[in-house]
């Protein structure tokens, strides 16, 4: 198994690298029963997703780690990189003993060499980027050629929302949606993300899977989340029901989370300079 080099960060340095408390993002998985359907659904899609490797695999945007146990497998050292220090020391403390690191960093300036990780996941990270580009170009530099990383977007264009919103959602980019109590939040369109995938220089590898609807039906109607908390069948019911929705919707790109299958090709061309122009 290859050794992991690091080198030094460029720009801010951990100093100023924000260290939030963990429990600001963790507390959001603990609103209740119904966002147990949204956790099991999104690492059922992560495991089945993920092809296996060895050697070093990355959960950039790890947090505290919710798909630490998806994630760990034998031959494979786990690597959570987040922003927040706090996060993923929470990550680290809760799996002590297992083959798991903890980096601080900002993914679109890692502080690792080019090829330095085998496989990645980046769910829910890029909705937290103002330059997708940045991010998407720093994680293709640092797995492996011939390597996997199942990645997740904010679809703007999601179905529930275009019925809510309207014509805003059909805006072919990547568009500020609002304010969060752990970041800004980004609306991606389909098309924008496939324009992105391209230029950066990965490939799409089979359909896309979605999730979320749960979240879209529970936040709009409070009788659903009290019902889910108090029965167990209602609950099993809305869960059965919210995974044959996002089934459904998901291939065509229309859930509110889009998870696509990455592939870093054996050989291929780094990003243009005016890479940024064709993104417009």
């Amino acid at each position: 198994m290859k050794r992991l080099e690091l080198h030094k960060l460029t720009g801010a340095g951990r100093d100023h690298l924000e260290d939030y408390r963990a429990s600001d993002y963790g507390d959001y998985w603990k609103q209740g029963k119904h966002m147990s359907i949204v956790m099991e659904q999104e690492a059922g899609i992560v495991n089945k997703m993920m092809p296996p490797s060895n050697g070093w695999f990355a959960d950039f945007g790890s947090g505290p780690g919710r798909f630490i146990s998806t994630c760990l497998d034998e031959g494979r050292r786990l690597l959570l990189i987040d922003y927040a220090w706090g996060a993923v020391r929470q990550g680290r403390v809760q799996y002590s003993g297992q083959a798991l690191w903890g980096l601080s960093a900002d993914v679109a300036n890692l502080p690792l060499r080019n090829s330095a990780v085998s496989g990645a996941i980046a769910v829910r990270l890029i909705q937290n980027s103002q330059d997708p580009l940045a991010l998407m170009t720093e994680i293709y530099r640092v797995i492996e050629p011939g390597s996997f990383v199942v990645m997740s977007y904010f679809n703007r264009r999601s179905l529930l929302r275009a019925f809510r919103f309207g014509r805003r959602c059909f805006d072919e980019g990547h568009v500020f949606e609002h304010k969060a109590r752990w970041g800004n939040m980004y609306g991606t369109h389909p098309r924008y993300f496939d324009k992105l995938v391209h230029l950066v220089g990965f490939q799409s590898v089979g359909r896309q899977a979605g999730s979320g609807f749960s979240y879209q039906i529970t936040s709009n109607a409070k009788w659903v989340r009290v019902m889910a908390e108090q029965s167990p069948s209602f609950l099993r019911v809305l869960s059965w029901t919210c995974a044959l929705m996002d089934g459904l919707l998901g291939p065509y790109h229309l859930s509110l989370w889009q998870f696509v299958l990455l592939h870093r090709p054996l050989s291929g061309n780094p990003v243009s300079e005016n890479a940024d122009a064709q993104m417009v």
